[in-house]
């Protein structure tokens, strides 16, 4: 597969049989950035038991731009409802991006996103990020391994992440950098309302900075 789009569309599913729908991504990262399947101007979107596999992404690009999964692209309007659950997430090499990216800007929304006992197994940049934009999203219950950064909320632009809630969530921290989960917010925006609790993670720990209102719950265990 090259790359899918759900654009304009509501109420879509695509659902698999777990790792036997493999999702394979044959896709040259240097003529352009690109994503296995990219989610814009959507409502009630369901993803569910599905492998994306980046295996066959060739040439990945330094700015990180491709990514298996993109909900929201900064350009299009609100994604509303989207649920992406008992999916796997791998072969992302080196230089290449996330498992799940979610970008939004303050006037398009990315609202409502149910990030659910997927695994992330070697996503080389992060494994799950809300990069800008998100608005009640729920990054809970996965399992989460050789990934540079686990879970992150990193945005590269003034706009908020609001309402974000990761919980119970199974970290194994391989990255050379121990940073296991990254949660960030622009001094200009700074983000708000974020609860980090029960998850286990070993291997690494969390930072934060540019948060008003973030509490963190035990037990979160790092080693």
């Amino acid at each position: 597969v090259s790359q899918l789009t759900i654009a304009g569309q509501n109420n879509v599913q695509l659902v698999g049989c777990g790792d036997s729908s493999i999702l394979r991504w044959t896709f040259d990262a240097a003529l352009a950035a690109g994503s296995l399947l990219t989610i814009t101007n959507s409502n009630r979107t369901k993803i569910t038991e599905l492998r994306f596999d980046g295996a066959g992404l060739t040439n990945p690009a330094a700015s990180r731009l491709n990514h298996l999964v993109a909900v929201g692209n900064a350009t299009a309007a609100d994604v509303v409802d989207t649920h992406i659950q008992l999916c796997t997430f791998t072969g992302m090499g080196a230089l290449s991006g996330d498992g799940v990216h979610i970008l939004g800007t303050t006037a398009n929304r990315i609202s409502r996103v149910w990030v659910k006992n997927n695994i992330f197994d070697g996503c080389s940049r992060f494994g799950a990020c809300v990069e800008q934009g998100g608005r009640f999203v729920w990054i809970v219950d996965n399992q989460i391994t050789n990934c540079e950064t686990d879970i992150a909320l990193v945005p590269t632009a003034a706009v908020a992440n609001e309402g974000i809630q990761i919980r119970n969530n199974q970290i194994l921290h391989t990255g050379a950098v121990r940073h296991a989960i990254r949660l960030e917010g622009s001094a200009a925006a700074v983000s708000h309302k974020i609860i980090v609790a029960s998850n286990i993670v070993i291997g690494g720990f969390l930072t934060a900075s540019g948060l008003l209102g973030a509490w963190r719950g035990l037990p979160f265990g790092g080693h």
